[in-house]
């Protein structure tokens, strides 16, 4: 990071809840859910260089006016209260990931403010609480919805809590879930099955107008993550062949520039179904939150370190290259500030 000393932004959830679990040395780590993740070493690099800042509805410190500030609450259904506050304060200070950004990324916000990206499908999607037998359908018929659709918590992650409705008879799941009683979003199911049937899952990063392929993930069904049921094996084989032909696609370049362009986030992932021979991809989310640094396995094989020299030390260099640089961050553009809304407005009655 540069001088002077800057900020380094962190909340406490709205919910005031924390994760602990014990690490394989027996420690014990505080994992604070949604929100920016960089690598060990840029993190440390962040910290040496910036000012940390712990914000809480209950009580916080007063502002100290930094220089620049980098901005770790990168949820809006987890951090509404962080934002709104770090909006308000933090006036035409440089913010790495704007709190009015993060807003805009929450996933029913995201979805309107993406539809009409020229290439990309961007399903439908609604957000209501799930608080009665009637929520979910009422839902539904308000956003005018067909079967199937997917119903899922705004705190789940990784697929936890996604259910697919295919029909009335399934409503009822929805009232044994452990989610209950939360906010719940409903998303237009739309398939992205290949040609030859397979659903190909794709996470890319758009840091400082470049475009980095994370990962591609592989399921003969549509619900496509680490340890699915139904993923494809040996696919990891053909994972870099099919990155290579991603990031050479000028359609994907195309929608991805779009999205960047529209997102005004230093640093974010977009998880979308791809089907590269027909130029199809369809988005699933989009937000600054995504996990894609990993720290390295002391007992890693050499194709996990070339796979890790291909798609994490790179992506890692340019995150870096661009926090040390406030300058070029999307909130010290002229305009910023008046091109989007207030975090107050977008998150009202949140």
């Amino acid at each position: 990071m540069t001088d002077p000393q800057g900020l380094y932004f962190q909340s406490v959830p709205d919910d005031g809840r924390i994760s602990v679990v014990a690490t394989a040395n027996g420690a014990l780590d505080y994992q604070w859910p949604n929100q920016l993740t960089l690598s060990a070493e840029t993190l440390q690099s962040v910290r040496d260089r910036s000012a940390q800042y712990y914000f809480s509805v209950a009580r916080h410190a007063p502002w100290p006016k930094p220089p620049w500030v980098i901005n770790s609450a990168t949820d809006a259904d987890t951090y509404r209260n962080a934002l709104i506050w770090l909006d308000e304060t933090s006036g035409n200070t440089p913010v790495f990931n704007h709190p009015r950004a993060v807003a805009l990324s929450r996933r029913d916000l995201s979805a309107a403010r993406l539809q009409g990206v020229e290439g990309l499908t961007v399903p439908r999607c609604l957000r209501f609480r799930l608080d009665g037998a009637g929520a979910a359908p009422g839902a539904f018929e308000r956003g005018g919805f067909d079967y199937p659709v997917l119903v899922r918590p705004h705190s789940g992650q990784a697929g936890r809590g996604l259910i697919r409705i295919d029909g009335p008879q399934d409503w009822t799941r929805l009232e044994q879930s452990r989610w209950f009683g939360q906010i719940h979003y409903m998303i237009e199911f739309v398939d992205f099955a290949t040609e030859q049937g397979e659903h190909l899952k794709c996470r890319v990063m758009m840091v400082g107008g470049q475009v980095m392929v994370r990962h591609v993930k592989a399921n003969v069904g549509w619900n496509v993550h680490n340890r699915a049921e139904g993923s494809i094996e040996g696919f990891e084989d053909r994972e870099l062949a099919v990155i290579d032909q991603l990031e050479a696609n000028p359609a994907f370049a195309h929608v991805c520039a779009q999205v960047a362009a529209r997102a005004r986030l230093d640093f974010v992932g977009m998880d979308l179904g791809i089907d590269p021979q027909r130029n199809r991809f369809v988005m699933f989310e989009c937000n600054p939150s995504m996990t894609v640094f990993f720290p390295r396995r002391h007992n890693a094989t050499s194709a996990d370190l070339a796979r890790r020299d291909r798609l994490q030390t790179p992506l890692d260099a340019a995150v870096r290259a661009l926090l040390a640089q406030p300058d070029r961050w999307q909130s010290a553009i002229a305009g910023f500030h008046e091109d989007l809304p207030s975090c107050r407005d977008l998150l009202a009655g949140a």
